[in-house]
């Protein structure tokens, strides 16, 4: 006989005579009951949030700021299919799960690396907290991530009310160019040169012409074929040959052209190059320093340079090869390291101090003592007239109200 249907309302009671029955069948109501209160949680858990790919970063000066998390669970093909950021101005609000600062609600997107910040305009050195939640394939949502941070670095120029610290005696020997440069040719086999006036007649020892080594190609423009004359007129018709490498390339790896003289008195020192070095399809002369050695002297320091033609623009110019800075051992303070130190006040209940620095080489910093940051080589090498780099530091720990001393190595 074929089952009956019952209706809801046709059931007035169960009744259930064997124990384990009744327990078994309890076990199953409430499983159904767990099973109709909606979806649980998701297996995946976002972790390790990142901006701008670092752990609570300092200093972040990006636009916009990009977030990214991790993603680890049990199971096999999982996948995040939405998720939800909360920034917040503070860990309390955050707890509270308000994003004041920027809530983006569930967006449907398995985006999880660089996602792009889009709350309201952040300020110069403003913290905020953020955490973030996932929703799997299955719609279940996560629990909320770990909290993080991240801090804004000087957003604009008007930020900075530091001003520069050095030596006074130390910006003397600064060089803000790098030498002679003579205008680019399309032949290696055009004639240039420079001439050094020293003035009046010197009793010469040596001449050294010294090659760029840095912030260009090393080497740039060093002549491959040269003479070197000296001579008591401008017009050399009375000049002296100390040196023909005209012949034949000279050496590949020179960086320093030494020219010992013997018994010879001049005026003026001329290089001509009758064959040029060539780099990316152009050919130029160009040298960082000329020294004329006198009694152990170099005499040729503020002397005019002429030249066949001159690159006048900075870095370059012809009265740079005689300013007596681009010699290897011209300037005493090269390898010297500067000692700063200022004392200064920190009224009680501070909340939070921030050092932003900027140094044009390599710094340390120690607050009342202590050695701030972990960084060495600080802050990376760039082209100075281009950019400058700087570090941001959390230094409330180190500070105390009252009088503090902040120190500098450069």
């Amino acid at each position: 006989m074929a089952p009956e249907l019952l209706r809801a309302e046709d059931v007035t009671a169960f009744t259930y005579n064997h124990p384990m029955l009744s327990r078994l069948a309890g076990s199953a109501l409430v499983v159904l009951i767990a099973f109709a209160a909606g979806p649980g949680p998701a297996s995946l858990a976002p972790m390790e949030l990142r901006c701008d790919g670092m752990a609570d970063p300092l200093g972040v000066d990006s636009s916009p700021p990009r977030l990214s998390w991790q993603l680890r669970g049990d199971g096999q093909g999982l996948r995040q299919t939405a998720g939800q950021v909360l920034v917040s101005s503070s860990l309390e609000v955050l707890g509270r799960d308000q994003g004041d600062v920027w809530d983006s609600g569930r967006v449907e997107t398995d985006e999880q690396l660089h996602v792009p910040y889009r709350g309201r305009a952040l300020r110069s050195a403003e913290q905020v907290f953020w955490k973030v939640r996932v929703w799997d394939a299955d719609g279940r949502a996560s629990a909320w991530s770990t909290p993080a941070r991240w801090t804004m670095g000087l957003l604009d120029a008007g930020d900075w009310h530091a001003r520069w610290i050095t030596d006074p005696d130390l910006r003397r020997w600064s060089r803000p160019l790098l030498g002679y440069h003579s205008q680019d040719g399309d032949t290696a086999e055009a004639v240039k040169w420079i001439q050094i006036d020293l003035g009046s007649a010197r009793r010469i020892d040596e001449l050294r012409f010294h090659a760029l080594r840095h912030t260009v190609p090393e080497r740039l423009g060093f002549p491959r074929r040269f003479r070197v004359e000296l001579a008591n007129r401008a017009d050399l018709t009375d000049a002296t040959m100390v040196a023909d490498e005209t012949a034949r390339d000279y050496g590949r790896w020179t960086v320093e052209l030494k020219v010992p003289i013997t018994a010879v008195t001049a005026r003026y020192v001329r290089l001509t190059a009758t064959r040029l070095s060539e780099r990316d399809g152009k050919a130029c002369l160009a040298l960082s320093q000329v020294e004329v050695v006198s009694g152990g002297k170099n005499v040729a320091v503020g002397a005019q340079v002429t030249a066949s033609d001159s690159l006048e623009q900075p870095p370059w110019s012809a009265a740079a090869l005689t300013d007596g800075l681009g010699a290897p051992d011209a300037n005493p303070r090269a390898n010297g390291t500067l000692l700063l130190r200022r004392e200064f006040d920190v009224r009680a209940g501070l909340r939070r101090g921030l050092a932003s620095v900027c140094g044009l080489g390599q710094y340390e910093m120690s607050v009342n003592g202590a050695r701030v940051g972990t960084g060495l080589l600080t802050p990376a090498w760039t082209a100075y007239d281009k950019s400058c780099l700087y570090d941001t530091y959390d230094v409330t720990p180190l500070l105390r109200a009252g009088s503090n001393a902040v120190g500098m190595v450069l």
